[in-house]
């Protein structure tokens, strides 16, 4: 947890961002965890941190994380999505289509302008795996 660790109590302190981000998968749990926090901060900075880390494991919160209410926390959700997928394709786009096929699939059946961003996010990781995927065993 948060508060057994001194350094992910700071999350939103950039001084401590290498100090956890160097705990890697160990601070995933946590990060995820913050990634409902109160705070837009610290939803973002937490979002920051899971894809500098780059465990394919925080997929699915971050995916839940591009629907949040505040821009800037989306947005950091979306730009680590983005850094996971090309370290970890295919377990990206596994995920990508288990949240379709889920929960997700009635969620991005909206016509809203949030959801068509959010379709647009997926749409674009779904290329971003793709290529990867492509390339690796060319």
């Amino acid at each position: 947890m948060i508060e057994d660790d001194p350094f992910l109590g700071r999350i939103v302190d950039t001084r401590y961002e290498q100090k956890i981000v160097g705990m890697g998968k160990r601070a995933v749990p946590a990060m995820v965890a913050e990634l409902g926090n109160a705070e837009p901060a610290v939803r973002s900075r937490a979002a920051t941190m899971l894809g500098r880390i780059g465990d394919a494991a925080a997929t699915l919160p971050l995916i839940e994380a591009l629907w949040d209410r505040d821009e800037g926390a989306s947005s950091s959700a979306s730009a680590a999505l983005t850094v996971i997928a090309k370290g970890n394709p295919k377990d990206v786009a596994h995920a990508i289509v288990a949240y379709v096929n889920e929960k997700g699939g009635d969620r991005l059946a909206a016509t809203d302008t949030k959801t068509g961003w959010i379709f647009g996010v997926l749409h674009n990781l779904m290329t971003i795996c793709g290529e990867a995927m492509e390339n690796a065993t060319a």
